[in-house]
């Protein structure tokens, strides 16, 4: 059983590693995502998966697409990803 997509492709962790890496100043998941993110989270709020009280943990965050405005909505929010350069674009 394949758990990502990159497995199907061959792709071991070193070279997944380096795709996201290689990609990530370039990486444009918020304006490619449009609204979608803000509407997801809120969809989650609405069904009380995610609210003030919530501590939450988003794994695979890159550069913070669904991260930022799913902090606005929980107490605290961990942002976890692979990729050393996804998660310096989300600290700036």
């Amino acid at each position: 059983m394949s758990l990502h997509p990159f497995e199907g492709e061959g792709f071991d962790r070193g070279r997944a590693l380096k795709f996201w890496d290689d990609i990530a100043l370039d990486y444009e998941g918020c304006a490619m995502q449009g609204a979608i993110p803000g509407k997801i989270v809120q969809r989650l709020c609405d069904m009380e998966v995610l609210g003030p009280d919530t501590d939450a943990i988003e794994f695979g965050c890159g550069p913070g697409t669904y991260s930022v405005p799913m902090s606005e909505r929980v107490r605290s929010l961990t942002c976890v990803d692979a990729s050393e350069k996804m998660l310096s674009i989300l600290s700036d």
